[in-house]
């Protein structure tokens, strides 16, 4: 069936021929895509500056928030003060990540309709004897006691619940590869660890959605929405840029990756073009269409730096607004920063002349970004420049004693070296794994926790050449293989920790399994 039927006369029509985006650009004219691409969205209703915004999906649904706060947006899907535990110290907004469009569709259920009231014992799963993951939310990320899991569970459903009062909401599809737990028939958020595949054998499959079942939960979605917000409420959607970590199907992730946005794009399109108050806006073309410098975070190729997001959403939201002169000059400051992030400098001086040659005085923005271009930063002083920056708008609501801490945390950030490591597996007497400073290629210590208890401490100093190969380090002594008292750890969640700084290895925490 074709989403859009065109007539002839319509295709060829004058008004039609005079789309400036309907070509693709050459390279005699390669502006809109060379080397930050700029894509137009159709756009069929407007959203007025001071409406209510609820941002919902992956990883990339954050960014968005963030950058539309930054950008003075009255967004309700961020700064949620959220309880901690000695477990899980982690209090940030990337636990409302909703990677796929079923998980999607759980929480705005939970939130919105009272014929789908949110259960416990639905959601929160037994890893051990008072220990409970929830994979609706991060999963092995976040592990509690199940008293703490239900009071920390009621908090996020209060938080999510501010949904109801948006005006606008924008959907950010993930993935496709989607798990789904067969004792509650339920499609999880995340996926599911192998310790946990081994605790529940035959309980947990990966399904991969196909444009049927991925269309009926997007409707099912745009349903909710519409029965339980505002009459006049609008839904802005796009396609995440960000691509799959690691694919489970036998198969290169690169094509698995191009599945999976593919099948989303397609039932995004469909719905668009059966309802009228919900447009497309092309965040997936602006990432993917532009030149992999001025756009990825510097140190992966997977998440897109918040100079390059504040770039995508100050045009898409130009587009949605009734948008100044002074608004443009901004979207156009934004596109300078991306290109001299990038190191398109000639780029970004050239833009940045035309901006500074329509100015009647020089604002200070310009001024700072001209004396930077100017003055040849180098790569790790222009990072700081740009994240101090972004910091500051979007903690703007922080006191001045609470910004000072803040930024002096950035420098000390910026000046530790990097630690990196990785908890492997526990072999039922020994935590195997590696850990070492990434910078220096040494060995780092480690610390063993059980709660808040050290119960041991180790410097790495086994041979791990495939860890050396990987990180391109002269030293491969960076393994350890720390034995532990299984009568006291035994059925416990334990951490494992950098002594220098007390941030997690990564796959920590680890639940010591019971024997049975």
């Amino acid at each position: 069936m074709a989403i859009e039927i065109i007539s002839g006369e319509s295709a060829w029509s004058k008004d039609n021929q005079r789309n400036k985006t309907r070509r693709w650009p050459s390279r005699r004219n390669p502006e809109r895509l060379y080397p930050i691409a700029t894509p137009e969205a159709k756009v069929s209703f407007k959203i007025n500056p001071d409406e209510k915004i609820f941002c919902i999906g992956s990883c990339f649904a954050n960014e968005i928030s963030q950058a539309l706060y930054r950008q003075n947006y009255d967004v309700l899907s961020i700064f949620h003060d959220l309880p901690k535990s000695e477990d899980s110290p982690f209090n940030n907004d990337s636990v409302f990540h909703k990677y796929n469009v079923a998980s999607i569709y759980n929480e705005l259920a939970w939130a919105l309709d009272p014929e789908q009231p949110y259960c416990h014992d639905q959601v929160l799963i037994n890893i051990g004897e008072d220990i409970v993951q929830d994979y609706q939310l991060t999963g092995k990320q976040r592990s509690y006691s199940r008293e703490f899991g239900k009071t920390f569970r009621d908090a996020f459903n209060r938080a999510f619940s501010a949904i109801r009062e948006a005006d606008v909401v924008i959907l950010t599809l993930g993935v496709s590869e989607v798990w789904f737990d067969k004792d509650t028939q339920r499609y999880l958020n995340v996926a599911v660890p192998h310790s946990l595949i081994k605790t529940y054998p035959e309980r947990f499959e990966l399904h991969v959605f196909d444009y049927e079942t991925t269309s009926f939960y997007l409707n099912a979605i745009y349903q909710l929405l519409s029965t339980h917000l505002k009459p006049d409420f609008r839904l802005l959607v796009t396609v995440s840029p960000i691509p799959l970590t690691y694919t489970f199907r036998e198969q290169d992730v690169f094509i698995s990756n191009s599945y999976s946005k593919a099948v989303l794009r397609v039932t995004v399109e469909e719905l668009v073009a059966s309802k009228a108050n919900v447009n497309y806006f092309p965040s997936y073309e602006f990432v993917t269409l532009s030149n992999p410098s001025a756009i990825w975070r510097h140190d992966d190729y997977r998440h897109v730096d918040s100079s390059f997001v504040d770039y995508i959403m100050g045009n898409v939201m130009a587009q949605f607004t009734d948008a100044t002169d002074a608004d443009h000059e901004k979207n156009l400051l934004l596109k300078v920063k991306s290109l001299y992030y990038g190191g398109f400098i000639k780029d970004a001086k050239k833009l940045l002349s035309l901006i500074r040659k329509d100015q009647k005085t020089c604002s200070t923005e310009v001024f700072l970004l001209w004396t930077a271009m100017n003055t040849g930063l180098s790569g790790k002083v222009k990072l700081l420049f740009f994240k101090c920056s972004s910091y500051l708008k979007t903690y703007r609501h922080l006191s001045f004693v609470q910004h000072i801490d803040s930024v002096l945390s950035i420098f000390r950030k910026l000046s530790k070296d990097a630690l990196v490591g990785h908890v492997d597996h526990w072999d039922g007497q020994c935590l195997n794994g590696w850990a070492c400073n990434q910078n220096s290629g040494k060995s780092v210590q480690i610390k063993v926790l059980l709660g808040k208890a050290v119960i041991k401490t180790e410097i790495p100093a086994l041979a791990r050449p495939d860890v050396a190969r990987h990180l391109g380090l002269k030293n491969e002594n960076v393994g350890f293989k720390v034995p532990l008292d299984l009568s006291q750890v035994e059925g416990q969640l334990i951490r494992v920790v950098f002594a220098e700084s007390g941030d997690d290895l990564n796959f920590s925490p680890i639940y010591i399994e019971a024997k049975k």
